[in-house]
């Protein structure tokens, strides 16, 4: 689930999160709190260190055991794919020739 910025007080399981906490929704939830919540983006995430994100992903419940930096931030703002997406097309294509 993508990860969001508080901005006000919510609660959120019984906890109460406080304005630019993070907490992780789903879009139909995030679309009903409105303006109450803003999505992290990659540029917010990329600005925290390694074990912070890490300290995110362990109160989210997003497993994050052996991914780096730039892949924890992908899964916790939901941009997983296109990223995995991106580094396989930045691979250069194999343009060798089977010889005969």
């Amino acid at each position: 689930m993508p990860l969001y910025f508080a901005k006000g007080y919510l609660v959120d399981h019984g906890k109460i999160v406080k304005p630019d906490e993070t907490l992780t929704l789903e879009k139909a939830q995030a679309d009903k709190l409105g303006d109450k919540v803003k999505a992290a983006t990659v540029d917010d995430l990329s600005r925290l260190k390694l074990t912070d994100l890490q300290a995110i992903a362990k109160d989210g419940s997003v497993a994050y055991s052996g991914l780096s930096k730039d892949q924890l931030v992908a899964k916790l703002t939901g941009t997983e794919a296109s990223a995995e997406e991106e580094r396989a097309s930045e691979q250069p294509a194999d343009t060798a020739t089977p010889k005969a």
